[in-house]
């Protein structure tokens, strides 16, 4: 992104960083043009902050569902092999086991 800017007047500048650019703009169209500068690089810096952060802990809710749900699957598996040993309402226990599968095949 950052480099040599051919200028209107036929030279050239070369711009390192965000530093550099308004300092350039602030030389050639004034200081309230390098102001506006100063601000779009702080908005866009705080939107890139913002959407990492965002990014982030949707992937910490994400991950943290995952092992809940794997969680659940696992105990679904041992409810059923204990339900073969016992006597219990195997239909209303395998329709409940059948809920929490199907809940669960939505979000793995």
């Amino acid at each position: 992104m950052f480099g040599l800017i051919h200028l209107p007047d036929g030279g050239f500048e070369y711009v390192r960083n965000y530093e550099d650019f308004a300092s350039l703009v602030r030389e050639r169209l004034g200081f309230e043009a390098e102001e506006i500068v100063r601000e779009l690089i702080r908005q866009a810096d705080y939107n890139a902050v913002k959407a990492d952060s965002d990014l982030l802990s949707y992937e910490m809710t994400m991950e943290g569902m995952r092992e809940g749900f794997v969680e659940i699957d696992d105990r679904v598996a041992a409810i059923r092999r204990e339900m073969a040993k016992g006597r219990v309402n195997k239909r209303e226990v395998a329709w409940l086991l059948d809920v929490i599968e199907s809940r669960v095949a939505e979000y793995l």
